[in-house]
């Protein structure tokens, strides 16, 4: 017999929002069930017998999903279009791969690892600042950072009254060369706590996001991941990567 299954639960796994987007869109009025509008949760559905749309956008389940990882070149945006014509990552992908979205992104000048799904629950997992997957950055600079200054980046730095912090921080054998690694991710945060310090960026690549590594992928082409490499990240959280 079918099980019910939550109807914010049931859109994330059409793929068409993250389970926490699929619920703001239901409180604003945006999904009909069946010909009606729903704006309270706790709604349930059957696949096989409710019929439901987002925004008019029909929901059909996804027999399998589709994780892939690719490497981001720079000057590529992670939206699917660009006014200004831009390049985007949907442009490097077949054509039966265009319906998938980005895991979060990358500005358009950072390259490295982006993942690529039609699974709302596992981009939630993955983006959500509560939990704390760590993304680590590779990061050449136009001058040295002084050590006390990657201090103050880990203990919290604030600006314009937001707050950020990276995690954790290495000084490589090259000069100006740089790993930070971060849990929360905020938009062009990097970027921010450097240039704020007048310290130019070079290059910014995110190399790892949980235990899941770019290694020698090429830039402009992806992968697919393993399941072992999907169950790992689902699974990590706070401390859980080992170096």
């Amino acid at each position: 017999m079918e099980e019910s299954v939550r109807l914010q639960k049931y859109i994330a796994s059409c793929g068409v929002l993250s389970r926490r987007k699929a619920e703001e869109a239901i409180m604003a009025g945006r999904v009909i069930l069946n010909g009606v509008r729903v704006t309270e949760l706790g709604v349930k559905v059957k696949a096989s017998v409710d019929r439901v749309e987002v925004d008019g956008q029909i929901c059909s389940p996804q027999k399998k999903k589709i994780y892939l990882l690719m490497n981001k070149p720079e000057k590529v945006i992670c939206t699917k279009s660009d006014p200004r014509h831009r390049k985007t990552v949907f442009d490097l992908l077949p054509l039966s791969y265009r319906n998938l979205h980005s895991v979060g992104r990358l500005d358009f000048m950072s390259c490295g690892l982006l993942l690529l799904t039609d699974d709302g629950d596992f981009t939630y997992k993955i983006t959500h600042p509560s939990h704390e997957i760590e993304k680590e950055y590779f990061i050449r600079t136009d001058k040295k950072i002084d050590e006390n200054l990657l201090k103050n980046f880990k203990n919290g730095f604030s600006i314009n009254e937001i707050s950020y912090r990276i995690k954790e921080y290495k000084i490589l054998k090259s000069p100006n060369e740089y790993t930070f690694t971060l849990t929360e991710g905020r938009n062009r945060e990097i970027r921010n706590l450097l240039n704020t310090n007048s310290i130019g960026v070079k290059l910014l690549q995110r190399i790892r996001i949980g235990r899941v590594e770019l290694a020698n992928l090429e830039p402009g082409r992806f992968r697919f991941l393993s399941e072992a490499e999907v169950d790992s990240l689902l699974e990590t959280g706070v401390n859980d990567y080992s170096h």
